[in-house]
């Protein structure tokens, strides 16, 4: 019993002597690998990715991985493939990194090897890492990688703090400006990513630091304004403009705001300098037309019918201000075909009304307002009908040709159309 204890006690021994020398020779394999790309990393005989891999593999040897010189090496073979990558970038910046992780390895390379003791080696590695950090990236940023942008970023600004807490000189630390524009590219990585809630304490801190990029504002409200804090919002929109009265991101922003809390008024005031801002842009006149055909339907429902008839014609100049600029615009030439086919079933009940009065004078109201009212779907109808042209999907389009053609009695053109939205 003694003799089987002994020779499974060897056994137990010789399998972990195996994987630990295994764990040793992966890793010198690797490095191998690795100082011979970083020498040239266009050798083409060096799968660069393989050896990475091969390198990651050799500290699953608990041994292995229990030696902090054994990271920080790992570190500075992971700093050298993030240097050999940059400096082929800076030469041709089509070239990808087969190792678009390197820096990231590397931080956690380092970051083990501090765990286990060696603080000191480990910071060196870290300041020559907080570059390589740095523009793996601005190149991902470059690329639109950029959640690779955001996470690179972020450890850049982690490498930074890590220094600065042990006394170690960061780059970011030379310059303020330097420092702000980091937080800033970090900031609108994870914004642009899509990582808005991650994206949020860099812009308030940017915001405390009295940056005034516009992009600052813009983010701040659209992230308030989706976690519904309205006040906050409008708070962020407004020192925004304030700050950057010329930028046209943050005027449409303004506009969408306005629109959104129905604040017409408002709104033509602020189109008006969009328009100035921006004279060839139809969805400006656009707006502005949809704008004034709201403050004419408002007008018309409050029994205002000269105010009525002044926004009408206001609304119906910006939609072909729109056209004059862009003839084949779709949706300045729907917007005229629906400014005049509402105007036209706003009458609709009036004739009802009319209809009820069977006097000489009231049939003779009621035809003479039948006929206003099918004229103005007549002045309706050519516009739907390029609008059709322009866009052959547009469902409202094809309601909009059923419904004047059912007005004006012409009820084969009105059946064509109701057949052609049934198939829609």
């Amino acid at each position: 019993m003694k003799n089987l204890i002994y020779v499974a006690f060897l056994m137990i021994m010789g399998a972990t002597s195996t994987f630990a020398q295994t764990g040793k020779k992966a890793f010198k394999e690797a490095e191998k690998l690795i100082k011979k790309y970083n020498k040239n990393p266009l050798e083409g005989d060096i799968d660069i990715a393989s050896a990475v891999t091969m390198l990651e593999t050799s500290f699953e040897d608990e041994d292995f991985a229990s030696k902090g010189k054994n990271w920080l090496k790992m570190g500075d073979l992971l700093n050298g493939i993030s240097d050999a990558t940059y400096l082929q970038y800076a030469t041709d910046n089509t070239y990808v990194s087969p190792v678009p992780n390197a820096s990231m390895l590397a931080h956690k390379a380092f970051s083990k090897a501090m765990d286990l003791g060696e603080t000191k080696k480990a910071l060196s590695g870290m300041m020559s890492l907080e570059n390589h950090l740095n523009n793996a990236a601005a190149i991902a940023y470059t690329a639109k990688d950029y959640a690779s942008a955001f996470s690179n970023f972020k450890k850049t600004l982690a490498v930074q703090k890590l220094l600065t807490e042990n006394g170690k000189e960061s780059r970011l630390d030379a310059d303020p400006t330097l420092y702000g524009d980091q937080v800033l590219f970090t900031a609108v990585s994870a914004y642009y990513g899509g990582e808005t809630e991650a994206s949020k304490p860099y812009f308030i801190e940017l915001k405390e630091m009295e940056k005034t990029d516009a992009v600052i504002y813009d983010a701040l409200y659209n992230i308030y304004n989706k976690e519904g804090d309205s006040e906050k919002a409008t708070m962020m929109l407004e020192a925004g403009r304030t700050a950057n009265p010329d930028d046209t991101g943050l005027l449409f922003t303004e506009i969408n705001h306005y629109l959104q809390s129905g604040q017409l008024e408002i709104l033509t005031t602020k189109l008006e300098q969009a328009i100035e801002q921006e004279p060839d842009n139809v969805s400006v006149y656009v707006t502005m037309g949809s704008v004034y055909d709201q403050l004419h339907q408002k007008a018309n429902k409050d029994g205002d019918a000269v105010k009525s008839k002044e926004n009408f014609d206001k609304a119906l100049d910006y939609y072909n201000q729109g056209l004059s600029k862009d003839a084949t615009n779709f949706d300045a030439t729907y917007s005229i075909g629906a400014l005049y086919y509402n105007k036209a079933a706003g009458m609709v009940g009036i004739i009802n009304e009319l209809a009820n009065d069977f006097s000489s004078e009231g049939m003779k109201s009621y035809d003479a307002k039948k006929i206003e009212m099918d004229n103005i779907f007549k002045q309706a109808l050519p516009f739907f009908e390029k609008a059709e042209m322009l866009d052959t999907t547009d469902k409202n389009t094809v309601i909009a040709l059923k419904e004047i053609y059912a007005r004006l009695n012409q009820l084969d053109k009105s059946e064509e159309y109701k057949v052609k939205l049934e198939g829609m």
